[in-house]
């Protein structure tokens, strides 16, 4: 990898823990598709781009193996996860129900301005998602499932949701070079401000039943791109 044309770019300090910073700048990497799913990691090579030494290095290696997004394989080394179709579909199966409890949980928690706010930013990111930008329909995926999570008072249920949604995007960016996903991404967004709009109305049944169907036709959507459909 070359140095200067690094994703990853240098570590400020006395910003925060260096363990903290190298997960983070890893992470978004990762999630940006600068660091691709299959690719192997050279802890070497990271640790000159980040400037860091190994031990924080490894910290944050291991955070981001827990999480799922990068895996230590024997005689291989540390890859970025490459997550199978299979796996996909039988993660949307099980987001469906933890979605919908998240919902109910925080249904009457989540603040009037946070429901504003994640609508403000799917309408201003629309030019961008109508040109198939997945950075931003990732940021506005992240926006809207970690909503209910962020607000649901359980952890462990915000940060599966989270992983799910991480893992799902990682696999689009897998099989984005192979079809056209601009149609799904605006719909996509589309199904999203209607599931705002009933956050807006404190209405669980119907927002629990629009998120449903959105993630039923997130499943055919990720289905049809596995198959070229």
């Amino acid at each position: 990898m070359d140095h200067h044309a690094s994703p990853l770019g240098r570590i400020d300090r006395k910003a925060a823990s260096l363990t903290g910073i190298a997960y983070l700048k890893l992470r978004d990497a990762i999630l940006s598709g600068q660091l691709k799913p299959g690719q192997a990691l050279i802890e070497e090579q990271l640790a000159t781009d980040l400037s860091i030494s190994r031990t924080p290095l490894r910290e944050a290696l291991a955070k981001l193996e827990h999480e799922g997004l990068i895996d230590s394989i024997p005689y291989r080394g540390t890859i970025v996860v490459s997550t199978t179709h299979s796996e996909v579909m039988q993660m949307m199966q099980v987001r469906e129900r933890l979605e919908a409890l998240a919902i109910e949980l925080a249904i009457l928690a989540i603040p009037d301005a946070e429901i504003e706010r994640a609508t403000t930013l799917i309408r201003e990111r629309l030019p961008l998602l109508r040109e198939g930008d997945l950075s931003a329909h990732f940021e506005c995926n992240r926006q809207v499932h970690g909503l209910a999570g962020r607000y649901c008072g359980n952890a462990v249920l915000e940060g599966l949701i989270r992983s799910f949604e991480e893992k799902a995007h990682t696999y689009r960016i897998q099989k984005a070079s192979e079809v056209s996903q601009v149609i799904e991404i605006v719909s996509s967004a589309e199904e999203h401000l209607a599931v705002l709009d009933m956050y807006r109305r404190r209405d669980m049944q119907g927002a629990i039943r629009l998120m449903s169907e959105h993630l039923e036709l997130t499943r055919q959507r990720l289905d049809n791109t596995a198959t070229g459909a």
